[in-house]
């Protein structure tokens, strides 16, 4: 009998080495990742298309949003919006079916089931798809198509928000997307009739209202988001004022943001209907001191240079220890069948006082518990059993950005500095995103475990049994116990292997996105970013020149990656 189970041992043990060389496609991801900041474009395009990682097939859709990316920071524009229609029609065709997924059964796991992408990842593909076509365009006539294509992937852009919103239990806070609204602005300014600058002041309006109403969930705009996210849904029925005197402290990004968009519905009312001005400055508190401030800095002159920065990567996706208790076999029919088979209390006490299973570390924080979500039932009070779900590990921003444009013919002439706001924390975006779809899955994922883990309990318990011969009951009662412990151990093991969490992400997206547009003289100008750190610190890059023409010819636009 002992040969027999050594060499069950050997097996097991084997197993155990199969497992551990389960692959998620995170090296792939870092190793991408590292190309991106090295701005090593063909070896990121090879990665891209030869990795098993991104070749997979139910990885697709992540593999045309990579490349798009990369193609996209490479400069090669129209091979970017070529590779993101196929993404896009891939999109369209996995929404569906994304939707009516929710309801997993028991054996399947996520990680190994299509990537239908996220929802700020889809809405992320529709502004790459507008930026490039906007890039194309650059104020010049004679591509004067290419403007109109970004007009037009606004328009789908807007159809897909309008889906999210008809599905709000699916798709949480993210029901607007606040760079839709400010990007949307720039790309309807730049036809310069009137037509599209009413478009364009309605988006702006719009911009403000959802910076306030959804963008106040994310810790880089809002000191009290947490408390924000928790009462969400309280909202309903309270006013706006109440909202934001007791659930919102603004950063000073937000308060950056908000005077930029307050300065964007001044500037194109003045120009459209000037006698709406006193409407205008009580529905968003404008005070006439800030309009003669802004008069004076010129942040009320119609623009003709836009600068894009795209800032850092966005935060790693990654597995994120959980738990669920024994306890909770009560609530799941089939979990409850395995457990009555042997008896909950026999086999409890055989987990804790044979198996040595203890109950959850008291320092675990639940899922999205930091975000102001949580499980319902996510105190492990007895036995605790582990698991991975998926989790960002994010860092607000809170560094404030400027950009100064020095005249090239006239080095003595002070140069013009204009903040750049934060439009877009991306970051933030895929933390809240992440957690409360982890969240929506704790309960799906660690019942599937917790039947497993009942099952692997019930065999090492049955081995226990058949193992414990009463002839020689301390000796047999030990060897029992340890041929049950590697039994339960090897069991979990492969488990454990088989709930790893899915950590599939669209990992070239940056982790920010800033933008400014603002008026120039004609002439060449050399613009500089400078950041100033929350701790003090200060950096500056060089984004280049910006040759702004005599004749009005739109608008000059410098696009750049800072890693």
């Amino acid at each position: 009998m002992v040969e027999k189970f050594r060499s069950l041992l050997l097996l097991l043990l084997s197993c155990l080495v199969l497992w551990s060389c389960a692959s998620s496609g995170m090296k792939e991801r870092e190793k991408l990742r590292a190309f991106v900041i090295q701005s090593q474009w063909d070896p990121a395009l090879t990665l891209i298309n030869e990795s098993k990682a991104f070749q997979d097939k139910d990885s697709h859709l992540l593999q045309l949003m990579e490349k798009g990316m990369v193609l996209h920071r490479s400069s090669q524009y129209q091979e970017s919006i070529e590779n993101f229609k196929k993404a896009q029609d891939l999109s369209r065709q996995l929404f569906t079916i994304s939707l009516s997924n929710k309801a997993q059964t028991l054996i399947a796991n996520e990680r190994f089931d299509v990537y239908y992408g996220a929802p700020y990842e889809r809405s992320m593909m529709h502004f790459y798809q507008a930026l490039n076509y906007f890039l194309l365009y650059q104020g010049n006539p004679q591509k004067r198509q290419a403007l109109y294509s970004a007009r037009a992937e606004l328009v789908a852009w807007d159809s897909m928000l309008k889906q999210y919103k008809k599905k709000e239990e699916s798709f949480g806070l993210f029901r607007n997307d606040l760079l839709a609204k400010l990007f949307g602005g720039l790309i309807h300014e730049s036809f310069h009739t009137r037509d599209e600058d009413q478009v364009a002041l309605q988006l702006y309006k719009d911009a403000y209202e959802t910076l306030l109403k959804s963008y106040n969930a994310y810790p880089s705009f809002n000191e009290l988001s947490q408390t924000f996210t928790s009462h969400y849904e309280e909202f309903s029925g309270l006013n706006t004022d109440k909202i934001l005197n007791k659930y919102v402290k603004p950063t000073a990004l937000q308060e950056q943001l908000l005077s930029r968009i307050k300065q964007k519905i001044v500037e194109l009312t003045l120009y459209l209907f000037p006698r709406d001005i006193k409407i205008v400055k009580k529905r968003f508190s404008v005070t006439d001191t800030e309009i003669e401030k802004w008069k004076k800095a010129g942040d009320l002159k119609r623009s003709n240079v836009v600068v894009i920065v795209q800032r850092r990567l966005i935060p790693q996706k990654v597995g994120d220890r959980q738990y669920i208790g024994l306890d909770h076999a009560q609530y799941d029919s089939e979990s409850a069948k395995v457990l009555s088979a042997i008896g909950s209390s026999v086999l409890t006490l055989f987990a804790a006082e044979k198996l040595g299973l203890t109950p959850a570390p008291q320092n675990w924080t639940p899922v999205g518990a930091h975000l102001g979500l949580e499980v319902s039932h996510s105190l492990v009070k007895g036995i605790g059993f582990a698991f991975e779900l998926p989790k960002v590990n994010n860092t607000p921003t809170r560094s404030k950005l400027f950009i100064e444009a020095t005249p090239k013919e006239s080095e003595k002439v002070t140069p013009t500095s204009k903040e750049l706001p934060l439009v877009q924390p991306l970051g933030d975006l895929a933390e809240q995103a992440v957690a409360r779809d982890s969240l929506g899955r704790y309960a799906r994922v660690g019942t599937r475990l917790l039947v497993k883990h009942l099952s692997a309990l019930a065999a090492s318990y049955v081995t226990y049994q058949a193992l414990n011969s009463k002839n020689d009951k301390n000796q047999s009662d030990q060897f029992a116990a340890v041929m049950a412990s590697l039994q339960y151990v090897a069991a979990s093991k492969a488990i454990e292997s088989s709930e790893k969490a899915d950590t599939r992400y669209w990992s070239s997206l940056p982790g920010e996105i800033r933008i400014i547009d603002f008026w120039l003289p004609p002439g060449e100008h050399q613009i500089t970013l400078n950041e100033q750190g929350s701790s003090g610190e200060n950096l500056s890059w060089d984004l280049g020149v910006a040759k702004v023409p005599e004749e009005k010819q739109g608008k000059i636009f410098l696009n750049t990656f800072i890693p």
